[in-house]
């Protein structure tokens, strides 16, 4: 899931305010969506890079018993 997540990650828009409005809300709504749009990029390369978050539930107990413990770490 997290590695179609990645390929998707360009999908995610950020709030665009209109011309015409300059309050403080739309600024403050657009810095919050931007944040939150860089805390899913990086959720989503963290998870797609590590094969424990990246494998299928039925394989991960055989994953951890062959893993060492920095591995899990």
């Amino acid at each position: 899931m997290a590695k179609e997540l990645k390929a998707k990650e360009h999908l995610i828009h950020s709030f665009q305010k209109k011309a015409s409005d300059d309050s403080y809300e739309i600024k403050m709504y657009s810095d919050i969506i931007q944040l939150y749009n860089t805390y899913l990029k990086f959720l989503f390369n963290f998870k797609a890079r590590s094969p424990l978050l990246s494998s299928k539930m039925s394989e991960v107990s055989i994953y951890l018993k062959k893993a060492s413990t920095n591995d899990i770490l």
